[in-house]
Parts: C-alpha cells; sequence; structure tokens
C-alpha cells in the first residue's frame, strides 16, 4: 500500500495537487507519519518550486511553516528540501516579509539548513530594491555582527558577500555608520 502510495504521489497525486493550488494537502503528505510518503512527496514538491507560478499558492499554505518544522527533523531528505526551498523561495518569502525568519535559520544547527539560508539572503542581497530593503528593516547586518565570536564559517561569508550588496541600502536608510564602524 505504502509503495502504491508512494508512486501515485509521484505520478500524479502530487502534479494535481500543484496544479490544483491545493499545497496545505501537500504539505500534509510532506508531513506524513510515513518516511517514504514524506520522501515521495517532498521530491514531487521539490519538482514545482522552480515554478514561479506557485511561489504565491505556496506562501498562502504558509510554506515558512513547514520550512521550520522540517529544518527540525533528522530525515535528510527533508533538510536538502529545505535547503533548496530557501534558495528558490528566497525573493518571494522576503517579499511576503520572512526576512527575519531566513536570518534566524542562518544560525541554525543544521549546515545544509544554514547554508540555504546564506544561499537564500545572498539572492535577496542582490536582488530587487524591495526585497533588499527587507534586509535592511530586519539589520541583517547588526544581527550577524552582534554573534561575535560565535559566526560559524557561513555566517562570516554571508557578512562578507552582504556588506557590498547592501551598503547603500544602509547609506539611504542612516545606517551606514555600522559599515563604518566594521571598517575601523
Amino acid at each position: 500500500m505504502i509503495e502504491y502510495a508512494v508512486k501515485a504521489i509521484g505520478d500524479w497525486i502530487g502534479p494535481d495537487l500543484a496544479l490544483l493550488n491545493d499545497f496545505p494537502k501537500f504539505f500534509s503528505l510532506v508531513e506524513h507519519a510515513k518516511k517514504p510518503i514524506q520522501t515521495a512527496a517532498m521530491i514531487a514538491l521539490k519538482q514545482n518550486l522552480m515554478n514561479a507560478d506557485y511561489h504565491e499558492s505556496l506562501e498562502k499554505a504558509n510554506i515558512i511553516s513547514l520550512l521550520r518544522s522540517l529544518s527540525n527533523s533528522d530525515n535528510s531528505e527533508a533538510l536538502d528540501f529545505v535547503a533548496r526551498a530557501l534558495e528558490v523561495l528566497a525573493l518571494s518569502l522576503a517579499r511576503n516579509g520572512h526576512a527575519s525568519d531566513i536570518i534566524d535559520l542562518v544560525a541554525h544547527k543544521e549546515p545544509k539548513v544554514r547554508d540555504g539560508a546564506a544561499t537564500a539572503l545572498k539572492t535577496i542581497g542582490s536582488g530587487p530594491t524591495p526585497e533588499r530593503k527587507h534586509l535592511v528593516e530586519k539589520d541583517i547586518i547588526r544581527n550577524l555582527v552582534a554573534r561575535g565570536d560565535r559566526l560559524d564559517q557561513t555566517q562570516a561569508d554571508l557578512l562578507a558577500a552582504i556588506i557590498p550588496m547592501l551598503a547603500c541600502d544602509y547609506l539611504e536608510a542612516g545606517k551606514i555608520a555600522l559599515i563604518f564602524m566594521l571598517v575601523e
């Protein structure tokens, strides 16, 4: 029965749920008690992440809540999914007010999640002005600097990459003193 469900999710249930924009049902399959069903649902969902037409529906279904939940999983497939989803949905998540969630995930205990969050933040930092402004509003540089000696390599690399991307935005927001302080 489980083998049939796994095949059905990949072949027609997953594509049908995406076509119907029924991501809450999709998410319930991702959180199913049986690991093979979870994995099949994540693979099917991952295939639909690239389609920008679904990003708003994923947001309405509260994808960030699912990502936070999966980031605490011991399932390697779930951690891979979280990292990939953060990377692909970075601009959409920022546009919908989830920049602070991504910033929080850059300090996650799992390296895959940290790396996915860092990549997402770099994507937002190099993205359009409205999305970059979310990072400035959440004061990403101050957040990273405040961790001081606790910065791991991913966070240190992120800080080094994000400062040049956001320097002009920090200047416009009147927060450039922070960057000058770092130079000293």
